[in-house]
């Protein structure tokens, strides 16, 4: 796993992470950014992507409709526009898309930032709901923006 220090997700209204993958894994935790109340995560959780998303008002879970843990290259783009609305898409092609709960206020994501699993304990508030398995395979071409 990486871990970037200093960089904060959705420091503006539009706001994107992307990167290429390919594993066989079932499950394993591609990105996490989290503060003190939010956090995004894009997971692989039964072969299927997905991503995670909490401001502090509620959660917001977009999937994959189709597995990519075929060993296969795959580029992943997670979208937020006015911060909570999102989009997940796979080959440049909306699989899912969502409203993150609460205002359109941007959410500070700079306390933790993790690509390719996550060193020691997840937070306290994404326990049981965020893959802890690090992630086995190739990742390029990671992008925040």
């Amino acid at each position: 796993f990486v871990n970037i220090p200093k960089k904060i997700l959705l420091e503006q209204p539009k706001s994107w992470v992307d990167f290429k993958f390919k594993t066989v894994d079932d499950n394993a935790l591609l990105f996490f950014a989290s503060g003190p109340t939010s956090y995004v995560s894009i997971e692989i959780k039964n072969g299927y992507i997905m991503m995670q998303a909490d401001f502090g008002d509620g959660n917001l879970t977009l999937q994959s409709k189709t597995k990519y843990n075929n060993g296969n290259q795959h580029k992943v783009t997670v979208r937020f526009d006015n911060y909570n609305n999102a989009q997940l898409k796979v080959q440049a092609v909306v699989v899912d898309e969502g409203t993150v709960p609460g205002s359109e206020a941007s959410p500070y994501l700079g306390t933790r930032m993790f690509i390719g699993g996550y060193n020691g304990d997840l937070p306290d508030m994404v326990q049981g709901k965020v893959i802890s398995e690090g992630f086995k395979g190739c990742i390029q071409d990671f992008s925040i923006t």
